[in-house]
């Protein structure tokens, strides 16, 4: 009875987090490096193709259901995946507020794209 209640909320909790978490798909100016900024925005979409600041835009249910690692390529098709480096190894983005301009609050996402790519975990085979 333990196992199957174990099992039973290991499935829900995997569930959960591939239904709840959205995969964002983020496109960067071709040879972009530093970090990535997704702010809270008030607008009914996302804008995931940031521009040369490394600025985009997520409306507030994406903001708050986002925790899993996006997909991140260049303009041109080019993947990132190697060069993303997370905020913590617990988290991957970094939550962050900025205050003050004009008497308002901003929150944001962030995380950073690398100039080399990181090394990959090997697995314990």
């Amino acid at each position: 009875m333990t196992t199957f209640l174990i099992l039973t909320t290991l499935s829900f909790i995997a569930f959960h987090y591939q239904l709840y978490s959205p995969t964002l798909k983020i496109k960067v100016p071709n040879g972009y490096n530093g970090e990535i900024t997704l702010v809270l925005s008030k607008e009914k979409g996302n804008v995931l193709t940031v521009d040369s600041n490394g600025m985009g835009y997520l409306n507030e249910w994406t903001f708050n259901k986002t925790y899993s690692r996006p997909i991140v390529e260049q303009m041109d098709g080019k993947n990132l995946d190697d060069f993303l480096i997370a905020y913590s190894p617990s988290a991957f983005f970094g939550k962050g507020k900025t205050c003050c301009i004009e008497n308002r609050e901003f929150q944001s996402l962030s995380f950073k794209i690398g100039t080399k790519p990181g090394k990959k975990l090997k697995s314990k085979d």
